[in-house]
C-alpha cells in the first residue's frame, strides 16, 4: 500500500515526466484516501495536472478556471503536502501568467 508521500512523490514524477493526466490519476487516488481537513491540497494539485493536460492538448478553454481553482486550494491547504508550499504556489502563478509548466518534484 502507498503512502500519500509515496503517492506525491509518484504524481510529481509523472508531472515531471509530461504525463500530467497520470499525475492527475495519482493523485486523485490520494484525495480520495485523505480525511484530514487539509484534504483539498491534493485538489489543488489534480486541478494544475487537468490544466497542463488541457494546454498540452490544445485545449485552453477550461485552463483559467481550473488554475483559478488549483490556486485557492493550494493557498489554503498547500502546507499540509508541500516541503516548499510558497514555491508552488508562484509556480501555479507562473502556469496562469505565462503557460510555462514547473517542474514540481523539488518543491513537493
Amino acid at each position: 500500500m502507498s503512502t500519500p508521500r509515496d503517492l506525491l512523490r509518484e504524481g510529481a514524477r509523472l508531472f515531471d515526466g509530461g504525463h500530467p493526466w497520470h499525475a492527475h490519476e495519482v493523485w486523485e487516488t490520494a484525495w480520495r484516501a485523505d480525511r484530514s481537513p487539509h484534504r483539498d491540497a491534493w485538489k489543488g494539485l489534480i486541478q494544475l495536472a487537468a490544466a497542463v493536460h488541457h494546454l498540452r492538448r490544445g485545449n485552453p478553454g477550461p485552463v483559467p478556471v481550473l488554475l483559478a481553482r488549483a490556486k485557492t486550494h493550494w493557498q489554503a491547504h498547500g502546507h499540509h503536502l508541500a516541503a516548499h508550499p510558497a514555491a508552488v504556489t508562484a509556480a501555479l502563478a507562473r502556469v496562469e501568467q505565462t503557460g510555462v509548466v514547473p517542474v514540481l518534484a523539488p518543491l513537493l
